[in-house]
């Protein structure tokens, strides 16, 4: 049973367009009316004792599989003990029956409407909204078990979530008209398939998440990687032709997790850690800067990180803050960790973290340029720190 969720505020305008179909069925509910009119009045006399809600009415669709065929009685059961365990106990609700969906093998798909009004009979109260899709699959995957009805995979047991409803109806809408000469090119894929696909192409051998990373930027798909206060990666989103769909909306196997579980897809945090912040988070490319983790820092990358690391701290402190942004550089001091971003490259050029009255570089690539820019802000903070000692008024702004 496939099940979908909307909400609105206009009862008759929603039982209108239900209505409106040739085949539409008033199948029941628990109103004591079976008019659009008496129907309405019914749900307007309850709703108005909210003053708050906004979107009192609850549309929800309801779809068997093609080969089963439910009676009446078996729908409303069904519609009864779908709402309770939804919360939807004490609502008023009608359900309609609609025959005008075909499958792609020509079989007519019965579905049902169901019209609920989420303000409560009872005490006037609203049913929450929150996570109500989530309540409704969760309800939806138990009650095929206890009606024995075909079982849908659950969208967190499933690899690759397809397309919505009304995709998949625009997409054999515009499969009919082009079969008939109607429209000039065949229907577009959706976005969603689109990634999925692309992405099942690229790691149909095995890859780095980096190198994922790159192979969908040549295919103009924008890849997002999120990170926590540690640094640890959280979450992975796609973007394509103006749209962005998180890893879990297209699926599990597109979450990082799911990659690297499904799609064979390798990650190594000390090896892959900075090149993926460089491609995601700074917008860089990787030819731009040549990372190295904190077991691979070069003695003379140490020194260097040393000695900026130490000016970046002292001058946060001096500024009292613990984030500084120049004409060339941007600091951040953040969760124990400083980090140093070279604003002309965008590339993160250095991360450390303090360990026994030193510190620890976790990656850099400081140049010689770099550590002659940082020499001029030593030497300025240096006179500042004179200044002050002296009890001399000094403007404390340095630039980075």
């Amino acid at each position: 049973m496939i099940g979908k969720i909307t909400k609105g505020s206009d009862f008759n305008g929603l039982l209108r367009y239900i209505e409106s179909k040739p085949d539409a069925q008033y199948l029941g509910g628990n109103m004591l009316g079976s008019t659009r009119e008496e129907v309405v009045q019914g749900f307007h006399l309850v709703s108005r004792r909210s003053h708050r809600v906004k979107f009192p009415v609850a549309h929800i669709s309801l779809s068997p599989h093609p080969d089963e065929k439910l009676s009446t009685i078996q729908v409303l059961q069904f519609a009864q003990t779908y709402l309770n365990k939804i919360g939807c106990s004490e609502c008023q609700w009608v359900l309609y029956s609609h025959n005008d969906t075909i499958t792609e093998k020509g079989k007519v798909r019965s579905h049902f409407h169901i019209v609920v009004n989420r303000v409560r009979m009872t005490d006037g109260l609203t049913v929450s909204s929150w996570m109500d899709w989530k309540r409704s699959e969760r309800t939806l995957r138990e009650l095929e078990k206890l009606y024995n009805l075909t079982q849908v995979t659950p969208s967190w047991d499933s690899e690759k979530q397809a397309p919505s409803t009304g995709q998949e109806r625009r997409r054999r809408r515009e499969m009919f008209q082009y079969e008939r000469g109607l429209r000039l090119s065949p229907p577009e894929k959706p976005v969603k398939q689109i990634l999925q696909e692309t992405i099942d192409k690229f790691t149909s051998i095995p890859l780095t998440l980096p190198n994922l990373i790159k192979q969908l930027t040549t295919a103009h798909v924008n890849v997002r990687i999120s990170f926590n206060d540690s640094g640890t990666l959280v979450g992975i989103s796609y973007g394509f032709k103006g749209l962005a769909f998180r890893g879990s909306r297209l699926g599990k196997a597109y979450t990082l997790m799911g990659l690297q579980k499904y799609r064979k897809v390798s990650y190594d945090s000390s090896r892959d850690y900075l090149p993926i912040q460089q491609l995601c988070n700074l917008k860089t490319s990787p030819s731009e800067s040549s990372y190295t983790n904190s077991t691979q820092v070069s003695s003379t990358q140490w020194q260097r990180s040393q000695f900026v690391a130490t000016i970046l701290n002292d001058l946060l402190a001096s500024q009292k803050t613990k984030y500084l942004k120049g004409r060339n550089y941007e600091a951040t001091l953040k969760s124990g960790q400083l980090s140093l971003i070279y604003l002309p490259s965008h590339t993160e050029i250095m991360r450390a973290k303090p360990s026994e009255n030193a510190w620890e570089p976790l990656a850099a690539n400081i140049t010689s340029q770099h550590i002659k820019d940082f020499e001029r802000i030593h030497s300025q903070l240096a006179r500042l720190h004179q200044l002050q000692s002296q009890h001399k008024k000094k403007d404390s702004f340095i630039e980075l």
